[in-house]
């Protein structure tokens, strides 16, 4: 588990010459934790925003962290929610998950795909929304989560000292926010 970052399923720790009775006595003695059905995690492992994503993303293969957790990630909002919000792409469903709390929502393939990227931490990796994508999520989720939330977000990104322009209307395109969002835009850079 410890070349895996902690992880390794029921198969792995099973070539290694380990017992099904092991596994279930290092589940008893609290040294390793179940995250889902085949999926084990070392109970030693630190907890942490980041480690909650890289579970997620062992745990839900399908799953990209997004919303107002990717936009928490990138310091985007002073909105925290507090379950993991995941996308997944439409027709696919989350296994129920022990250790995790978690939100899911369905997106189009299209809207999926948009703006995912892998990142590698010391944890392990994740995916996760680009702040661009995120931001354009934020303005696509607004009756639900509040079009404050969002205006907070896109002014919060247009500040920042790793602003793409190009990038964010490229993407607000993608999501069809371009109407939405452009007012906001110009009334913040004119």
């Amino acid at each position: 588990m410890e070349q895996q970052k902690g992880y390794a399923s029921t198969k792995e720790i099973l070539s290694k010459g380990a017992k099904f009775s092991q596994i279930e006595e290092l589940l008893q003695e609290g040294r390793i934790e179940r995250l889902k059905r085949g999926l084990y995690r070392l109970s030693t492992a630190s907890i942490s925003p980041i480690r909650e994503f890289v579970d997620l993303t062992k745990a839900v293969s399908k799953g990209v962290i997004c919303l107002y957790s990717a936009l928490s990630h990138y310091g985007l909002t002073t909105f925290v929610p507090n379950q993991t919000m995941i996308a997944m792409p439409q027709g696919y469903h989350a296994p129920k998950l022990e250790q995790l709390s978690f939100q899911v929502f369905h997106f189009s393939q299209k809207q999926y795909e948009a703006g995912m990227e892998i990142v590698q931490a010391p944890e392990g990796s994740y995916k996760i929304y680009t702040p661009e994508k995120s931001v354009c999520d934020a303005f696509r989720f607004r009756k639900k989560w509040g079009e404050d939330t969002a205006k907070e977000a896109l002014f919060n990104y247009l500040e920042g000292k790793k602003k793409s322009l190009k990038k964010l209307l490229e993407m607000a395109e993608v999501c069809r926010m371009s109407k939405v969002m452009q007012p906001y835009i110009e009334a913040r850079i004119g």
